[in-house]
Formats: structure tokens, C-alpha cells, sequence
């Protein structure tokens, strides 16, 4: 756990950047996105970057043109923190 939290904590760090690919205790596959990385200078709503997308990372084109269809907003948790997303039994994959 304490690995996933300092992992959480530098996106860059990733293996497959700016994806991270997750579990939670049921077998469910989720996604972490590094919106602010990919995006630089955008604003961007901070709560995304411990927002569990329910999507496979292999369904995502690199342009991100599918993007909004594999995200909906049904398709989404967002924690308020890496500890509560944890918490919650997510772990990286």
C-alpha cells in the first residue's frame, strides 16, 4: 500500500505514462489518467488525478478521440484523496 501511495504520487513514474492501470479487491479494472501532465497548461480539475476511470486501457486510442465515450460520467469514482482510494481497495495493477 504504502508503494501505491508514493507510485500515485509521481505520475511520470508510470509504466505505461500517462496511464496507470488498477484493481480493486474484486477483480474490477480501473484507469488513472495524468490529465494535468498530458494537458500542461489547461486547467484541470485536480479531483481527476484520483478519479478511477471503470475503462481498459487497450480500448483507449492514443489520440484520446474515444475518450468521452469510454469515460461517461457513470464510468467514473472519484476519491477525494490517494489514501481513500486505496482505502477503498484499489491497488495498482
Amino acid at each position: 500500500m504504502k508503494t501505491d501511495l508514493c507510485l500515485l504520487d509521481v505520475p511520470i513514474s508510470w509504466p505505461n505514462y500517462p496511464f496507470l492501470t488498477i484493481t480493486d479487491r474484486t477483480g474490477r479494472c480501473g484507469l488513472l489518467i495524468d490529465f494535468k501532465g498530458i494537458l500542461k497548461n489547461c486547467p484541470v480539475d485536480y479531483n481527476f488525478r484520483t478519479t478511477v476511470w471503470l475503462v481498459n486501457m487497450f480500448d483507449m486510442k492514443e489520440d484520446f478521440t474515444n475518450f468521452v465515450d469510454l469515460c461517461n460520467p457513470a464510468k467514473k469514482i472519484i476519491y477525494t484523496s490517494p489514501e481513500e482510494m486505496t482505502a477503498a481497495g484499489w491497488r495498482i495493477d
